[in-house]
């Protein structure tokens, strides 16, 4: 393998930040390796043996459902780092990441890298930053998958790709970007058409080249923005922004100015988003001191608040303030060592974020002392938003928002598990929508998706709060009724049918009208399992199926 040299380390952002001294003793332990486009870097379940640093070309991070759907839920590129997961105290990820565009990059063993980041120098910082922005980014996708058009998704995601390539061009296939969207092939090829038929890209085989960026930025979502801007604030203005929102200018220190290491402390620690906080405790008499850093977190200047520690407590979210109370008396009792706990705060404009609080109990000798607890809080509102977003990803179908089929099907047998054992009523309804092929035949995948998108919202129109709807397959549905004895189990179909009947989906031009043929079956006896509740329902969806379509059929004793 090529070994690494220092001259190199400016073709990964990452590095390039790093001290000399840094990058010194990394210097052992990175190689140079090419990455060829499809390569697998890490796969989802297995440790991974390296991690790496691209110099050139383009990784991407795909989540995969049990169906064999996927989706891309980051990228990197010379500006990250693949595997940081490692760094944050696991050894596995949920997610594969693969090669999308070939090009070269460092690798290293992952004891290496964590016993440079747990020095807590640049690297930790930079990753740290760098896990951020990558939670934003998870997050931003999510609302992207949900939410934006096609068109939109695919100029999002040239532009990310683009960026991360030096000569402006990406060489990448429809079908590999269809994987990479999680969407048809065919979708892909009718937008990058309209979009080279406007002048905004040129086409050859396996090549796609941007010709009008401005044009390709304004028929792009908001999501690239909102990441680009995000990346900006983390690493662009690293030193500069928390001085101007704390109202602070650039000091010249003296060698024996007494504030100098007060200063640098406070600078070190707000260019890393923390902020310091101590909090004296006498009997139920406790004072809290911070630094300026605390009033940013919240939204104000230093001289708009004056942060005592009643102002902070009545400032906590109070389904966390039991939490945090806890945690800090185990502390106080010496029930733990150390002080760890996340909880959301108000913010001056109202929203709450969330903030990690970290401390240590300091004690002193002299009893006649107070004590004190020392420690530092940071905003983690996008990490939280990013597993939030993660999870909705994984329980949440990317295009009709039903339940995924795994959810779903954990949902459903612990609900029958519950049923069974207090002897409640418990329905399931399977649902296919008629003749589907047909639609995607004569309209084309993208008015599928647009019926597919309607038929959930209509079905949902009638379902209760505790109710759920899953999408098992790619027009196959199921509702899972608590409650629901086999009676009320075919009204409900009887009005969805109905529902769907009753409203097709528009179009700019025409409706396209559509129906669907329903199976129900119902817990029957104490020995019922969920797997044999769903057998029932589908053969009697079969039944319906058989029977003419746009009917419910209830399932029978030999189901």
């Amino acid at each position: 393998m090529a070994r690494f040299k220092m001259a190199g380390a400016s073709e990964n952002k990452l590095l390039a930040r790093l001290t000399h001294e840094e990058l010194d003793r990394l210097l052992p332990h990175l190689e140079a390796v090419e990455l060829t486009a499809g390569q697998i870097l890490q796969e989802a379940g297995q440790k991974q043996p390296y991690a790496y640093f691209p110099a050139s070309g383009i990784v991407v991070l795909i989540q995969l459902t049990e169906d064999g759907k996927t989706a891309k839920i980051a990228m990197t590129g010379n500006e990250g780092l693949v595997g940081i997961i490692q760094l944050l105290g696991a050894e596995t990820s949920s997610a594969r990441a693969v090669v999308q565009t070939a090009g070269r990059a460092w690798r290293i063993r992952p004891d290496a890298l964590r016993t440079e980041f747990v020095r807590g120098t640049g690297l930790m910082n930079q990753c740290l930053r760098y896990a951020q922005l990558l939670m934003a980014h998870m997050a931003q996708l999510v609302v992207c998958n949900r939410h934006h058009r096609l068109e939109q998704q695919l100029c999002r995601w040239m532009l990310f790709s683009v960026d991360l390539l030096p000569a402006g061009q990406i060489n990448c296939t429809q079908e590999i970007i269809s994987v990479m969207l999680g969407v048809r092939r065919q979708g892909v090829s009718e937008a990058s058409a309209q979009l080279e038929a406007d002048g905004i890209i040129g086409r050859q085989r396996g090549q796609i080249r941007i010709i009008d960026r401005p044009r390709l930025e304004q028929r792009a979502c908001e999501c690239y923005r909102l990441v680009r801007r995000e990346n900006d604030r983390l690493f662009t203005r690293i030193l500069i922004e928390p001085h101007s929102k704390l109202g602070m200018r650039p000091v010249l220190w003296q060698s024996g100015d007494p504030d100098r290491r007060e200063a640098q402390a406070e600078l070190a620690l707000s260019g890393s988003n923390l902020a310091w906080w101590e909090q004296s405790i006498q009997g139920a008499q406790s004072e809290l001191s911070t630094s300026a850093y605390c009033h940013a977190l919240l939204g104000y200047q230093p001289d708009e608040l004056v942060l005592t520690l009643e102002e902070w407590n009545d400032r906590v979210h109070a389904e966390d303030a039991g939490i945090r109370e806890t945690a800090k008396r185990a502390l106080i009792d010496q029930q733990t060592s150390f002080y760890d706990c996340e909880y959301r705060v108000r913010h001056k404009d109202g929203h709450w974020v969330w903030i990690a609080s970290r401390g240590k109990l300091i004690q002193s000798a002299d009893p006649s002392q107070l004590q004190r607890i020392v420690g530092t809080k940071m905003d983690i509102t996008l990490r939280k938003t990013a597993e939030l977003a993660l999870l909705t990803l994984n329980s949440t179908d990317y295009l009709t928002g039903a339940a995924t089929r795994r959810h779903f099907f954990e949902m459903a047998e612990r609900e029958c598990a519950r049923a069974v054992r207090h002897g409640s009523p418990l329905s399931l309804l399977a649902l296919d929508l008629d003749h589907f092929k047909n639609i995607n035949d004569e309209f084309g995948h993208a008015v599928g998706d647009l019926v597919l998108k309607s038929f959930v919202r209509t079905v949902a129109s009638f379902l209760r709060s505790t109710d759920l709807c899953g999408r098992i397959g790619g027009e196959e549905f199921c509702i899972l009724l608590p409650q629901t004895d086999q009676a009320g189990a075919a009204a409900l179909a009887s009005r969805i049918l109905a529902g769907v009947r009753g409203a097709p989906t528009l179009l700019p031009t025409q409706a396209v009208h559509y129906t669907a043929s329903l199976g129900i079956s119902s817990l029957r006896d104490q020995n019922a399992t969920f797997d044999g509740l769903l057998r029932a329902a589908d053969k009697a969806l079969y039944r319906a199926k058989a029977l003419g379509r746009d009917r419910e059929e209830m399932a029978v004793a030999s189901d």
